[in-house]
């Protein structure tokens, strides 16, 4: 099949976002399917890169980039973080028109919206009156108000946010119509499914907005020590921003009995790294956690199977893919029900 892929956000050498845009792109072809990407030029050199490294492989020959630029206007606004919203507004409206005469010359059989993946932001493409595919996406999550105290810039984060997506929601003509045309919309969790069907959705389905290759898995569960007579070896992997909940996981730990022999790993750094010293002391665990700093991503699969627990408590998150690595390493999992 001729396949349109919208995917902003596309890079091989980058995880997150970009790396999944990739990543779809990439298994989309490898399905068979014919597959004409929209992208943005930032990833350009590392993509052009590989397709031309694998310039033999029938999976790269069956995938064309179209590279979708804005005005110099919207590029200089994306330093700041409301001028990503701009310019990702600006390449949607593009994206669309480029798409419409792409469209003209190939005659898609479907279009597939991977990246941005917030329904909020939804997608321009529903126009092309195409089957549409959108998703997995995420943007129905709100942090538990309770725990405010856990995310300090809570007015800035959350209430704002909150607010924004509310407006999108609401008056975005382009939020409703892509849900409403939409063949599908897959949700990467159960709050932004919610969230579709209120908004006029006819299909929803669950669907994991991350994967890990074959490589990643053991051919079988590792089985752990006995706890006899040593300590429990808890880890925690994340980049450090506040609602990944790291204040909260060095605040419950510190409430633990003291009988209770433990050890905490913290691999990871970010925005808000150098708070992680205050906190470990705050709650009184100088002598109980090691902080790693960031680690490369080839050293964390060793460090989820010399552990025995691994502890997570996002405040909100759309899907941690260190979830789906610790469940595939058979490391069991403590983290908040909401």
């Amino acid at each position: 099949m001729k396949l349109l892929l919208s995917a902003y956000a596309c890079n091989p050498n980058h995880g997150s976002e970009e790396g999944n845009g990739f990543n779809w792109l990439w298994e989309s072809a490898a399905l068979g399917h014919e597959v004409w990407c929209l992208t943005t030029p930032r990833g350009q050199a590392d993509l052009t890169k590989l397709l031309a490294d694998r310039a033999a492989d029938p999976i790269a020959q069956r995938i064309h980039p179209v590279y979708v630029t804005v005005p110099r206007l919207a590029d200089f606004a994306y330093r700041w973080q409301p001028g990503v919203y701009l310019h990702y507004i600006v390449w949607q409206y593009r994206a669309w028109r480029a798409a419409r005469q792409l469209d003209a010359q190939v005659n898609f059989g479907a279009v597939h919206h991977v990246t941005y993946n917030s329904l909020q932001m939804a997608s321009w493409l529903w126009r092309l009156k195409k089957p549409l595919l959108l998703g997995p996406l995420g943007g129905g999550m709100v942090a538990p108000a309770s725990l405010r105290q856990y995310l300090p810039d809570w007015f800035k984060t959350e209430t704002v946010r909150n607010l924004i997506s509310s407006l999108l929601s609401t008056f975005d003509p382009n939020v409703r119509q892509s849900l409403r045309h939409a063949a599908l919309v897959m949700t990467a969790n159960s709050d932004t499914a919610a969230l579709a069907r209120r908004l006029g959705a006819r299909k929803v389905a669950l669907a994991m907005s991350v994967a890990l290759p074959e490589s990643f898995r053991t051919s079988t569960y590792v089985p752990r020590p006995p706890l006899a007579g040593r300590e429990l070896r808890i880890l925690w992997l994340a980049r450090i921003y506040p609602r990944k909940g790291l204040h909260l996981t060095l605040a419950a730990l510190g409430q633990v009995d003291k009988r209770v022999k433990f050890h905490l790993d913290i691999m990871g750094d970010g925005p808000v790294g150098h708070l992680v010293p205050g906190w470990i002391a705050e709650a009184g665990l100088q002598d109980r956690v090691t902080w790693h700093g960031s680690v490369p991503y080839d050293t964390t699969r060793a460090a989820y199977l010399s552990h025995d627990l691994f502890m997570l408590c996002s405040l909100r998150d759309t899907y941690a893919n260190q979830y789906l690595e610790a469940m595939a390493l058979g490391l069991p999992i403590l983290t908040l029900d909401h």
